[in-house]
């Protein structure tokens, strides 16, 4: 008897390992197609093949840009997107990294790459993408941009945000890292949790040695001690500034991506603003990487700074043209 129990749990125990190889499998692959039909789509947008391209969005597709009061039909997406190669020929498009996990995809570092028309120069825009696939046509996309990225890259308005440390932001060492165990979805909860208690010191505890950390409009990677400074800066503008987070998705490979609400009240010194006593709310994309001990080695913020100023009565200051 005993030698049939021990035979039963063995088998028990290849089919619960068998049924996990398998969904794993099915897992794998649809990432690999998800994956490879964002790549597609991609490429037909560079040669302008915009017939093709559109065949990849469902018939009754959404477009969902963080900025706009609602969402947008497919028609209204399928007109606005049509103008771009019209308008500028060399207008290509591609993403750092696509991750996919079930029917949802990111896009991280999504980028059009344009021609500056005053200087020929050739200038690319940032913004992210959190994307759900219904089969393989995308059915709703919400896009993460900055609507000061263009004016910024062609020189038309001073970044609004400018690129940290400032001078006299820091005048103590950032805190050494100190591992959490925490598996990636408990890692993204404790750091959005950590920004919530504005206590830097605990913020720069989870971050690796060699965390990249990217801030959307600034559009350069910034280490551990940069991104504890700029934090400082906007808690002490927003003292009530929280990060809640409305969908998370474990997207594999220590990646974990969330949409979040931002939100606090300015009331404090904004980049040599005074205090407006104004609000603020943005939609936000929170994209962390973990490893083993927890500890986030990539982070991109992607946010609307141009946002930021309009919602507290501000405007980007204005540069003459480049020639």
């Amino acid at each position: 008897m005993k030698r049939l129990a021990w035979s039963f749990v063995a088998w028990t125990l290849v089919g619960a390992i068998l049924l996990l190889l398998g969904c794993t499998s099915k897992d794998i692959q649809r990432r690999n197609e998800l994956i490879s039909t964002v790549h597609e789509s991609s490429k037909l947008f560079s040669v302008h093949d915009m017939e093709k391209y559109l065949t990849h969005y469902a018939d009754d597709f959404q477009w969902d840009p963080v900025s706009a009061p609602s969402r947008l039909s497919r028609s209204d997406f399928v007109a606005a997107i049509s103008n771009l190669p019209k308008n500028d020929p060399t207008l290509y498009h591609f993403q750092d990294k696509v991750l996919a996990s079930g029917n949802f995809a990111f896009y991280d570092g999504c980028s059009f790459v344009a021609k500056n028309p005053s200087t020929g120069i050739m200038y690319r825009t940032y913004h992210a993408d959190i994307v759900e696939f219904s089969g393989l046509k995308i059915k709703v996309m919400t896009s993460f941009s900055d609507g000061a990225a263009t004016g910024v890259a062609l020189g038309l308005i001073e970044p609004p945000l400018p690129e940290p440390p400032l001078p006299g932001t820091r005048s103590w060492p950032t805190a050494e890292p100190q591992p959490t165990k925490l598996k990636p979805l408990a890692a993204q909860k404790e750091s959005q949790a950590r920004w919530n208690s504005h206590d830097v010191a605990s913020m720069a505890k989870m971050l690796h040695h060699d965390a990249k950390i990217l801030i959307s409009p600034l559009f350069d990677p910034v280490g551990r001690e940069a991104y504890a400074a700029w934090m400082e800066i906007f808690f002490r503008a927003f003292p009530d500034l929280s990060v809640n987070a409305t969908r998370t998705f474990d997207m594999g490979d220590g990646w974990v991506a969330s949409e979040v609400k931002m939100a606090g009240t300015n009331t404090g010194s904004y980049l040599g603003h005074p205090a407006t006593g104004k609000p603020i709310t943005l939609r936000a994309a929170y994209l962390g990487r973990y490893d083993a001990n927890g500890l986030t080695t990539d982070l991109r913020l992607y946010f609307d700074s141009k946002a930021i100023l309009g919602q507290l009565g501000l405007k980007p200051v204005t540069l003459a043209a480049q020639k």
